[in-house]
């Protein structure tokens, strides 16, 4: 809804390759889910929305810098989602 609100409407293209990435084990044979780093160049505020949307509904977690937890609503969301 945040990208609705800001009519911000990114293409994303190759997003059909994280699924593969994500499922293809050790042995690059199809197995259960493999965990996976995925690293964004942060550029902008909006960076967190598309990086969301283009990984999808998916148990991630974000690293940020901790001078973010002295932002009261940011700091709070943070804390409760498990985020680093």
């Amino acid at each position: 809804t945040l990208l609705f609100i800001m009519r911000c409407f990114p293409v994303i293209t190759g997003k059909e390759n994280l699924k593969e990435l994500r499922e293809l084990n050790k042995k690059k044979k199809r197995g259960e889910r493999q965990p996976v780093m995925y690293v964004a160049n942060h550029c902008s505020w909006m960076d967190i929305p598309f990086v969301a949307m283009a990984i999808g509904w998916q148990n991630y977690k974000i690293i940020a810098k901790q001078e973010l937890l002295k932002v009261p609503i940011l700091s709070k969301s943070m804390r409760q989602c498990d985020h680093i």
